[in-house]
């Protein structure tokens, strides 16, 4: 069973964080936002961010940051 949801909620954030002049987004800043809220679980959060990166929508920089990458497949805003 998958939902893309929190898929969604993360990648979405991103995005925003993107359009506000941050290149790499850390690991810590999206907990305190989807985990420390309790959005999601720890696990579920881990779980969903690999599952960016095996989508190719993000990438990981470095330890602890995360990038995402552009594609030509994206709508105008990059959303989902």
């Amino acid at each position: 069973r998958r939902n893309p949801e929190n898929e969604e909620l993360i990648y979405n954030y991103m995005i925003d964080q993107v359009s506000q002049g941050s290149q790499t987004i850390s690991t810590s800043e999206l907990k305190s936002e989807f985990v420390e809220t309790t959005t999601m679980s720890k696990d579920t959060f881990h779980r969903k961010l690999n599952n960016l990166i095996e989508s190719g929508k993000i990438v990981r920089e470095g330890i602890g940051g995360y990038k995402i990458l552009k594609s030509e497949e994206d709508d105008v805003e990059g959303r989902f």
